[in-house]
């Protein structure tokens, strides 16, 4: 038995608002009327005009049929699929980015289990990465995710799939991280700037952003830059993930950028970017020279005695503290270590109690008998 989707039923778990924001970002004109609990709106493409009824009470008897018809005209209007439309609609909160898989053994709408597999598993990779990115630019991220990556992974969401060639959709909802470090779900009643520069748009404009950049590198001839990672801030991490997706023979791959309506979208970044096989074999090459080059991880487990920082809260961006601790051989070590905001207000708190904290990070270089740590994973235990 094929199940099929009850789009009708569906509606009913639209909200009303979404769908009239969502219109006036594709430049639909509100038709004033004395009744509320309707909104018309109207839009003209050459010398059509469309119209649509948005029902804005759910209480309504005709809530469901009303918004159906309106949501199947919208789709005419604004020539996308019904489906995808759907999708947008029913998660209006969100940026989804879509990634299209297209080769000869990949039917429309199915594939091999295998291939689905593979194909998800490095979905989710390609997504923490560029996440990992964004938190702490570096060559090569080792060991598990900061927590704050963490949730924001564990809050996307995989969407329905759709026919042609075969296409997953990673709805992303709209989040941001605030001055104490707590990761907060944004809405379409948030301000327009704090969407903007949200934690989800920077890491899906990044995603983008990365692949038209790979793109542009591999087709200018110039991929010694591909591994420039102070220049474009691409991780080894994010190259494995792509080249998961880029392996087989013959694959052509796209991923295209759904921008949460309403909001302007990043500048400069093409909402669209297709590869191919063909740029497997450049981005593989890369991965084993950006690992070596980054520094050894470490893992320490001491108390902080000393905080460096700016005596500024408001123009603070990182701070260094030091920190006594035990190597293997039980003797006692001191070490410099560089912090973020968010991990510094952590370790303030932490001197403030004296309690122990967990670090761990890559060592630089020793100077004067004395190593630096950039802590890329701050805890303060309990």
């Amino acid at each position: 038995m094929i199940y099929s989707v009850n789009y009708e039923e569906l509606t009913s778990q639209m909200n009303p608002l979404a769908v009239v924001r969502y219109l006036e970002s594709a430049n639909w004109k509100i038709f004033p009327r004395k009744n509320k609990s309707v909104r018309v709106l109207q839009k003209e493409k050459r010398t059509t005009r469309f119209q649509v009824v948005i029902p804005m009470d759910k209480r309504l008897a005709d809530y469901r049929e009303a918004m159906f018809r309106s949501i199947k005209e919208i789709s005419i209007a604004e020539n996308i699929p019904f489906e995808q439309l759907m999708l947008y609609l029913l998660n209006p909160n969100t940026d989804i980015l879509k990634i299209r898989l297209a080769r000869a053994d990949v039917e429309p709408g199915n594939i091999l289990l295998d291939d689905a597999i593979h194909l998800y598993e490095n979905a989710k990779k390609l997504i923490g990465a560029a996440a990992m990115d964004v938190r702490t630019p570096k060559s090569y991220h080792q060991g598990r995710s900061e927590a704050l990556v963490k949730n924001f992974l564990d809050q996307c969401r995989f969407g329905q799939t759709e026919v042609g060639s075969y296409i997953v959709s990673i709805v992303c909802p709209m989040a941001d991280i605030d001055q104490d470090g707590q990761y907060h779900e944004l809405n379409l009643f948030s301000q327009e700037e704090e969407l903007t520069d949200s934690f989800t748009r920077r890491v899906t404009a990044k995603v983008m952003q990365n692949m038209m950049q790979i793109k542009r590198c591999v087709d200018e001839d110039r991929v010694k830059d591909l591994s420039a990672v102070k220049k474009i801030h691409i991780s080894a991490n994010f190259y494995e993930a792509l080249y998961g997706l880029l392996e087989r023979q013959n694959t052509e791959l796209g991923i295209q950028a759904n921008w949460f309506p309403g909001i302007r979208p990043p500048k400069e970044i093409d909402g669209q970017v297709t590869l191919t096989s063909d740029y497997g074999q450049p981005i593989h090459a890369v991965i084993s020279s950006m690992k070596r080059e980054e520094p050894k991880q470490m893992t320490i487990l001491g108390r902080i005695q000393k905080l460096e920082s700016s005596p500024d809260i408001e123009t603070r961006r990182n701070g260094t503290i030091t920190v006594a601790y035990l190597d293997e051989n039980s003797k006692s070590r001191r070490m410099v270590v560089s912090l973020d905001k968010e991990a510094y207000a952590e370790a303030v708190q932490a001197h403030l109690t004296g309690k122990y904290v967990e670090i761990r990070g890559g060592i630089d270089a020793a100077k004067a008998g004395r190593c630096k740590m950039n802590g890329e994973i701050f805890r303060v235990l309990d």
